[in-house]
């Protein structure tokens, strides 16, 4: 038990080291050693929880699942209006997010996303890969133009125009 809260604890100090950096370069600008020295670890520590700095996105994005799974398992039966209320706050509660914003890796979250939505519960056009596919683009292109619009909109507002956008 203890070795799994050390375990925890190092990757929340390499994520946190990474974040801090991410606020002032580029993604492909940070070196591992960097990680490492704002972390206060070794390079080793770095290792054993992460291949590549990549990694410690994935780590940050399912950590991040994991709450808002728990959140969303707790409703009876949820809907599509409770989906699209849980992206939008998550992304808008999400202070990785406006640093992911300037690292062009938006299509990379909103691809998370969309696996993590689809594995909490169904979507409402299962029958039809097509309808999936086409419902799920829009979506990620509407969001995606949100992050970049600087969320000015609030989660309800965004809630309600996809849903006017699908029922046309």
């Amino acid at each position: 038990m203890r070795r799994l809260k050390q375990i925890e604890e190092s990757k929340q100090m390499i994520s946190k080291a990474f974040i801090k950096l991410l606020q002032n370069k580029s993604m492909e600008e940070i070196l591992i050693s960097e990680i490492t020295t704002e972390a206060r670890i070794g390079r080793n520590t770095f290792y054993n929880h992460f291949n590549k700095k990549e990694d410690i996105l994935d780590y940050l994005m399912q950590e991040l699942f994991k709450e808002a799974r728990k959140k969303m398992e707790q409703k009876e039966n949820p809907s599509f209006r409770d989906l699209m209320l849980w992206r939008f706050n998550l992304l808008k509660q999400n202070p990785l997010l406006t640093v992911l914003q300037r690292q062009d890796d938006i299509k990379r979250l909103l691809h998370s996303f969309r696996a993590n939505q689809l594995s909490i519960f169904g979507f409402p056009v299962q029958d039809d890969i097509y309808k999936i596919e086409f419902v799920q683009g829009g979506l990620d292109y509407v969001t995606s133009r949100w992050i970049v619009g600087g969320m000015k909109e609030s989660p309800q507002i965004m809630e309600d125009k996809i849903l006017s956008l699908i029922s046309q």
